[in-house]
């Protein structure tokens, strides 16, 4: 009797800790995932910054939603300086990201952009992933696009 007693008084000790074990393992995969997700976005970012630094039309278009590319469809498609200024308005601007905060089915991204003229821009970039088939294939290629951007903090000079 003692010992059913005993047995019975263990079982509990035994659940829990595989349940404890199984939240920490939970929580170190979480961390893992997110970090990879936060990865993944960075370097669409970084290449959607490389674009804009060279003022490169075509590549900067795939980073755009559907939305984002219609809005700015006419400068796109009917200026054809868009590219030249956009490489003079961000030659030597640094991008950094600062921040991810996970929103219902995106990514928002807390952007700082030092210009050359010792100005500071923040701004928000509002990411979501979207999958598209590969040109000259079937193999669906997931990416990261710019859904949404708003001014964040506005200007402040560096002395």
């Amino acid at each position: 009797m003692k010992t059913a007693f005993l047995c019975l008084c263990m079982i509990p000790f035994f659940i829990g800790n595989n349940l404890s074990y199984a939240q920490e393992e939970s929580a170190e995969v979480s961390a893992v995932e997110t970090t990879l997700l936060y990865n993944n976005i960075t370097n669409s970012l970084s290449s959607f910054f490389e674009a804009l630094k060279m003022g490169d039309i075509d590549k900067i278009r795939p980073f755009l939603s559907d939305k984002i590319r219609k809005n700015y469809s006419t400068l796109f498609d009917k200026n054809e300086y868009y590219g030249d200024y956009l490489r003079k308005w961000h030659e030597g601007t640094t991008f950094q990201i600062k921040n991810f905060v996970s929103y219902d089915d995106g990514v928002k991204v807390d952007l700082r952009m030092d210009r050359n003229d010792g100005t500071t821009n923040f701004t928000e970039i509002y990411v979501k992933e979207e999958t598209s088939i590969a040109p000259g294939g079937v193999i669906p290629v997931a990416s990261w696009k710019v859904v949404e951007t708003k001014k964040g903090r506005g200007n402040k000079r560096n002395f």
